[in-house]
């Protein structure tokens, strides 16, 4: 296989599609099979669904851990507030 065809086996790609005068990006992958000698089949795949589902669900994740994070640090010191407030009213009582 030649370097060429090497470097763009498996890659994916960033093109700019415009139509209507609107740009839409669009991610594409390039396989390359040898069927024959000197012949082979250069396929691009549209890979834009996989890409935008990555990045989705990476920025779930993200958010899912910046939540508990949170969610962690509010609750110990609300619940150190509340056993204070049961604390001095069975004192005051």
């Amino acid at each position: 296989m030649h370097k060429k065809q090497k470097f763009f086996r498996d890659k994916i790609f960033e093109i700019t599609l415009k139509a209507n005068s609107s740009q839409k990006f669009k991610y594409v992958q390039i396989k390359i099979n040898k069927v024959q000698t000197k012949k082979m089949i250069v396929q691009l795949i549209d890979v834009s669904d996989k890409i935008l589902y990555n990045e989705v669900k990476a920025e779930q994740t993200f958010l899912t851990l910046i939540n508990a994070a949170v969610s962690h640090e509010l609750r110990n010191p609300l619940q150190s507030l509340m056993t204070l407030i049961s604390d001095l009213k069975n004192t005051t009582s």
